[in-house]
Parts: C-alpha cells; structure tokens; sequence
C-alpha cells in the first residue's frame, strides 16, 4: 500500500508557489521541485528542490532559471519533469519547462502558434515522448495567450487534438487529430476531463463530479472507438468531486522515506 509523507514547509512570503514530483531513475531518486514567485516582483521567482529520502529533509535552492510562471500539472518522463508555463504573469501556457531531475538544470521547448495549452488539457508519455491533449471544441475565436477556459470534453467536442514533442532542442512538434465517432455523445451525459493515456494506447476519460450511474470512457484513437465501462460502489459518497487515476498497480514495494517532525 502507499504512504502519505508530510513535506518540510517552504518559507514563503506573499508568493504564489507549485510543486511538481519527479523520479532520476539513474540515482534511483525522488525528488520534488517547488517554484515560488512572488505576487509583487516582476522578475522574482525561486526554484527549490527536496531529494526524498535524505537522512534530513530540507528544502534547498538550485540553479537560477529564466523567468516564467508555472501554471498547470506536469509529468516525468525518464527522468525529465515537464510542466507548461507562461513567460509573462497573466497570461496563457507559452512554453514547456524542462527539469533535469538528476542534474536539476532547467531547458525550455517553445509551443508553435497553433497549439492551445487550456486548463483541460493534460501532458501525457506517449512512448516515451512528451505529449500534450487538447479538446477540439466548437467555439468562437479566442487568443491562445489569454485563454484559460475549462471546457472540458463535452456535446461540442468534435476531435482530441494529440501533440507529440519530437525534438526539444529544435522545438519540433508533430500533430494528430483523432475524430469522435458519431453519435458517440448521449444526451444525459456529463462533460468530461482528460485523465490520462494507459500503456496499451487509450485515451481515458472522466466525469468531474459523482453521477449515477458513473462512466469512465475509453477512446481508442487507432480505431477511433469509445467504449465506457461503469464503476459501482460510489453509493455512500458524500464527495462530488473524483478524481481518477490510470495504470493503478496493487500492492507497490511503499516507497522508503524519513518523516519529519
């Protein structure tokens, strides 16, 4: 089973902060990165890293990395945590932040002018490669810079828009757009969010909130199919939000670490 590991607290002072986890599987480390930026200062952000483990935990500074604005959820992939940023307070997802976790050195990997990082979109390992979902809505124009709809997948949702990052020196983005089938949308259905992609290539969907009954929906983007399986047991919730994990494994080694005081 897993365990909960209370963090050192970050000394902070009128700032904003979000913290990423991220794993060196050459050192066989864990590591989380904290980025701190204050509320006032326009230039004033501040990286910090706690290696999992230590015989004391404590919160360190690392290397001073370009000014931006961590704004969304990340992911690590072979040892690299990515997560989306603006380069200017205020506005949306302008560039991809690369986080070394064994060297802890930061890169950056620009988005071309088409590609639209929403607050339901998600990044995803697609074999091994970082990848980034966005629902293909009918909607009104907008300016990617300034969008920070949640949308959701939903009745408008026409196709799920897949970029693959096939060069982060170059900068280099491949596109796939993956179509819904018809009729694929029920009337009483709820919008859905982006969970995640599973090893064998699907594109799993939720509900944001407990329905009854609750689906969660598996698109195959190679067939273009959706199939949706219904989870039971939720009868007693009293919690309407949910949240759903992919690729759950049963009885994982629990990680060893010293808890703090």
């Amino acid at each position: 089973m897993g365990e909960l590991v209370p963090l050192p607290k970050v000394k902070i002072d009128i700032t904003e902060s979000r913290s990423y986890f991220g794993y060196d599987p050459v050192e066989k480390q864990f590591k989380v990165l904290c980025m701190t930026w204050s509320r006032c200062e326009i230039y004033d952000i501040s990286p910090r890293v706690l290696t999992l483990g230590n015989i004391k935990q404590q919160w360190r500074n690392t290397e001073f990395c370009k000014v931006h604005y961590p704004l969304f959820d990340g992911i690590c992939i072979n040892g690299v945590l990515y997560y989306p940023a603006a380069k200017v307070r205020g506005y949306g997802v302008s560039v991809i932040v690369c986080f070394d976790v064994r060297s802890e050195k930061f890169s950056f990997v620009n988005i071309t002018h088409d590609m639209v990082i929403k607050r339901d979109s998600i990044l995803i390992n697609y074999k091994g490669k970082l990848g980034v979902l966005e629902a293909q809505n009918d909607h009104g124009d907008y300016h990617p810079l300034f969008n920070y709809n949640y949308e959701g997948i939903n009745r408008k949702t026409r196709a799920i828009l897949m970029w693959i990052l096939e060069d982060a020196n170059k900068h280099t983005w491949s596109k796939r757009i993956y179509e819904f089938p018809n009729g694929w949308w029920e009337p009483d259905d709820p919008d859905l969010r982006f969970v995640g992609l599973t090893r064998t290539g699907e594109i799993v969907l939720s509900p944001y909130f407990l329905f009854n009954p609750f689906y969660v929906f598996y698109y195959n983007p190679e067939r273009k199919t959706i199939r949706r399986v219904e989870i039971r047991g939720f009868e007693a919730s009293e919690h309407p939000l949910v949240h759903v994990f992919i690729d759950y494994v049963e009885n994982v080694t629990p990680m060893k670490v010293r808890r703090t005081s």
